[in-house]
């Protein structure tokens, strides 16, 4: 049998007792979290240093420094209201962790309100976050972001219901908390710019939901602004209604004003190029206020009516399908005589819807 060198032995020996020093280390400073009274009941070590009693010696050392932290980890924990029971002893025991997790909520004390939801949250949310050794990461989130929170709790714009929602997105992803908060804010001033100002009724908590249909509302209203409405026609249209309906309501509107602005462009152009072809040319663009571009159609109407006399205008207007009437009190002499008058005008119009079909063909 070969004999092992004595410098192996030696280096072997030297590595194992390496070992037991960093444990016994760890277990001092285990220590300096126990009263003088716990610490004078620690067992001692008696006997010859040898490793198999000195390995006993240490886990038995454990156990005893670990009992009363365990101990004052649970007091600590329910004495914040946290209950302790399914933690697991290798969490309670590491107290320093325990420690950092109470100052942490001891440093949320401005929002009360949040850490209380937080305590009670899913049957105690810090509990879960303890065994998933999460705890001093997250509440070290919401200490940084504790300013953020508490606006959100002070919100006169957020609803109980509201608030509730807003916190359980923040339990539920800690590391978004920036984004979450940054939709707080969009979703206040939509509260302030739409929900507040046209007196609606949100039938949703859901920030997201809120948000997404407001959003929608805040666009419609920009393009109905665009055709001269104002605030307060709109609040005369949708006051009272909740957010839904309100958005189907201004869609509806929407539509009506685009059609009727469609319809006043298309007759404001065919004026225009009716009084261009008699030498009118000094005419400015179409208005984008609908009662501008209404008044405007009103007085380019006034002026081929001055252009063109009143019999030509109504037999103008009969030609173009502008009327379902035939203007009965036109002769046929006077029909004829008008004709003959708007015949240069029809000709060119006829030319130039010749020239478009063959441009498009």
């Amino acid at each position: 049998m070969e004999k092992i060198p004595i410098s192996e032995k030696l280096q072997g020996a030297l590595l194992k007792a390496n070992d037991l020093k960093e444990i016994s280390d760890k277990l001092f400073e285990k220590t300096k979290s126990l009263s003088s009274t716990e610490k004078e009941n620690l067992p001692e070590f008696t006997g010859l240093w040898d490793k198999e009693l000195v390995e006993k010696y240490l886990n038995r050392l454990e156990e005893s420094i670990d009992e009363p932290l365990l101990s004052k980890s649970r007091g600590i924990l329910e004495q914040e209201g946290i209950s302790s029971e399914k933690i697991p002893r290798n969490i309670l025991k590491e107290i320093e962790t325990i420690k950092k997790v109470v100052d942490s909520l001891k440093a949320l004390v401005l929002t009360k309100d949040f850490v209380d939801k937080l305590k009670n949250n899913e049957g105690g949310l810090i509990r879960r976050w303890l065994i998933d050794e999460t705890a001093i990461e997250n509440l070290k989130i919401f200490v940084d972001s504790k300013n953020d929170i508490q606006n959100i709790f002070q919100n006169p714009n957020f609803s109980p219901e509201m608030i509730d929602n807003i916190t359980d997105k923040i339990f539920k992803n800690p590391s978004e908390i920036s984004d979450i908060v940054t939709k707080s804010e969009e979703l206040n001033t939509f509260i302030e710019k739409i929900i507040k100002k046209f007196e609606l009724e949100p039938e949703s908590n859901d920030i997201d939901d809120i948000m997404d249909k407001s959003h929608d509302i805040f666009t419609i209203t920009e393009e109905i602004f665009r055709y001269g409405f104002t605030e307060e026609d709109i609040k005369s249209w949708v006051s009272g209604k909740n957010i839904n309906d309100t958005y189907e309501c201004l869609k509806k509107r929407n539509k009506k004003i685009e059609q009727k602005y469609y319809i006043l462009v298309n007759e404001f152009k065919e004026i225009v190029s009716i009084l261009k072809s008699m030498g009118h040319e000094e005419i400015d663009k179409a208005p984008q206020k609908i009662s501008d571009l209404n008044d405007k159609v009103d007085s380019l109407r006034q002026l081929l009516v001055d252009k063109l006399g009143d019999k030509e205008s109504k037999l103008l207007d009969f030609l173009l399908g502008k009327t379902e009437d035939f203007p009965k009190e036109l002769s046929f002499k006077d029909v004829k005589g008008t004709l003959g008058n708007l015949r240069p005008l029809l000709s060119q119009m006829i030319s130039k819807n010749r020239g478009g079909s063959n441009a498009k063909n």
